[in-house]
């Protein structure tokens, strides 16, 4: 999955989905999966601001980078990138992604969701 999507064409060309399903017409519209994607994915992630204050400045930050033009693409999922401010003023080497269900706290027979919790860049080649 590419930052720049929604991650069903990736699933879908990874073998996640069987061939037999790929073959098959969507039963949503891709815009209702990208919909929900949206109001339950959130990526937590240090903003330039954020390094820039913690304690060692903009030359701690060295690695903690996404290059300015996938943030400034058009389909760069900007609206899911939460800002992560640590205690201290320390910048966090782990990146964090929640995805949560529909209706929290209520009896539904929706999977749980799920956390990433890892070191890897925001980059194409680290995911």
């Amino acid at each position: 999955m590419s930052l720049g999507d929604d991650g069903i064409d990736g699933y879908n060309n990874s073998g996640g989905a069987s061939s037999r399903s790929r073959a098959r017409p969507a039963t949503r519209p891709a815009e209702t999966t990208s919909k929900e994607l949206k109001d339950r994915f959130r990526i937590y992630f240090p903003t330039d601001q954020t390094v820039a204050r913690s304690r060692g400045g903009r030359n701690a930050g060295g690695t903690i980078c996404v290059q300015a033009r996938w943030w400034r693409s058009p389909n760069f999922p900007r609206e899911l990138v939460r800002d992560v401010i640590t205690r201290d003023r320390l910048l966090i080497h782990s990146k964090v992604i929640f995805v949560r269900r529909v209706g929290d706290g209520q009896a539904t027979r929706q999977p749980p969701g799920w956390a990433y919790v890892g070191s890897a860049n925001l980059s194409e080649s680290a995911w």
